[in-house]
């Protein structure tokens, strides 16, 4: 009887199902990404950690970014810029998602950088837009400089940074102050981004 009450719950409820598939989908592929980082074997990258953005204050590690370089393979690798999501108010310091996910693609000879911007509420919007444009365009006018091929930048988010990579990507006044054009971008990949900011159910006071 016990069994039966539950298959019918589960029968009316779809969409309960499918955001638990994802969230097992999820929950494995940070696992294996997590094996692949730390598998015996995998190519150590080089990590160059907190550099400035253009015109940020020195020692504001908010407006800075990590950088992973693969072992050089003798050609320029492709850049993915990755931005934290968390509602625009918490950071990847206590998950550490982010490292993993680039200590990994770099092992697979993809360079990465992982940005970060200034938290809501104590900055608000546009702050983080505005943070995550000086980084895009500190690493679309420094190819040369770190060895990556600056024709092969893609921009990638979750979450909230999903929003904000396509924000960036897609108003192109955020990068018009650094005189580049986010049409030089080879793609923009966006993980359960929030687009649509008008909220339609009960949000908490720090996401009203």
């Amino acid at each position: 009887m016990q069994l039966r009450r539950i298959t019918a719950w589960v029968a009316h409820r779809p969409r309960f199902v499918l955001a638990l598939a994802l969230l097992s989908a999820f929950v494995l592929s940070q696992a294996m990404v997590l094996d692949a980082a730390t598998a015996p074997g995998a190519r150590t990258p080089t990590i160059i950690r907190d550099i400035p953005y253009p015109g940020a204050p020195k020692g504001d590690r908010r407006r800075s970014l990590d950088l992973y370089l693969p072992a050089d393979s003798g050609r320029k690798p492709p850049l993915l810029i990755f931005i934290h999501g968390g509602f625009w108010l918490l950071t990847d310091d206590e998950y550490r998602i982010d490292p993993y996910v680039a200590q990994a693609l770099a092992g697979e000879g993809i360079a990465v950088a992982l940005l970060r911007y200034r938290l809501a509420p104590a900055a608000p919007h546009p702050a983080q837009a505005e943070d995550v444009a000086a980084g895009l365009a500190l690493l679309m006018r420094e190819a040369s400089r770190y060895g990556y091929d600056g024709n092969r930048i893609f921009v990638s988010g979750h979450s909230a940074g999903g929003h904000l990579a396509s924000l960036v990507a897609l108003d192109e006044s955020y990068l018009r102050k650094y005189n580049v054009s986010p049409k030089s971008l080879a793609g923009v990949i966006s993980f359960s981004g929030i687009y649509d900011l008008a909220p339609k159910w009960g949000v908490s006071e720090n996401q009203s």
